[in-house]
């Protein structure tokens, strides 16, 4: 991990384990002033959050990016999004907050194919949430979030991945991201949705009691 995100892991119980104080979050809270620069990395601005999704295994509860994917017209949604039961009607109420609540601006990354994801999104619902659909099969997440920012000049930026390698890339090139590790294999569940709405909001103190240990 690179010396600028904040990482929030959440291990396979769904509890995010902590590992910055309210402190140290406040400290690393994005100053209400023009665009600043750190090393040459953009830190914040004044535009809307913005939050960004991986999808295998973070916006989706199983991996799509391997062999055959699942095509939604034929399997249906249930077995992308919907791991456990319910699971989908949770994603669809956390992205109408983070839109339409908190003001974000919500994209999803990913290094399947835009025409896959994009259909995946349309056929769960979920398309109307989401500014759009990032594909770079063989680019750096890292530097593309950094041309988001640089589009967008966020008030705050979220990004949420299961891999850990696409995690680094961003807290190498963006500092001041708040990070999200997805683990447990079946996407974003209720304890990381609400770490991540909070988080988008600036909600330091909830975000910090969610990943206190207990």
């Amino acid at each position: 991990m690179g010396a600028c995100g904040s990482r929030q892991d959440v291990p396979r119980n769904g509890q995010p384990v902590r590992h910055m104080s309210v402190e140290e979050h406040l400290k690393r809270k994005p100053a209400k002033s023009a665009l600043r620069k750190v090393g040459g990395r953009t830190v914040a601005g004044e535009g809307p959050p913005l939050v960004i999704l991986d999808f295998d295994l973070t916006l989706t509860s199983m991996h799509c990016g391997k062999g055959s994917p699942p095509n939604p017209r034929k399997t249906g949604v249930g077995p992308i999004f919907n791991v456990p039961d319910g699971r989908l009607q949770s994603l669809r109420a956390l992205l109408h907050d983070l839109k339409h609540k908190a003001g974000c601006k919500v994209f999803v990354m990913t290094y399947n194919s835009f025409s896959y994801v994009d259909e995946c999104l349309r056929a769960a619902d979920l398309k109307g949430f989401i500014t759009g659909v990032v594909s770079c099969p063989s680019a750096n997440k890292g530097t593309q979030i950094l041309q988001l920012c640089n589009k967008y000049t966020p008030s705050r930026l979220v990004f949420a991945d299961d891999d850990m390698r696409n995690l680094d890339d961003v807290s190498e090139a963006v500092c001041n991201a708040m990070l999200l590790h997805v683990t447990g294999g079946q996407g974003l569940q209720p304890l990381q949705m609400e770490w991540l709405y909070y988080a988008a909001i600036g909600d330091w103190e909830r975000c910090d009691r969610l990943s206190s240990p207990k």
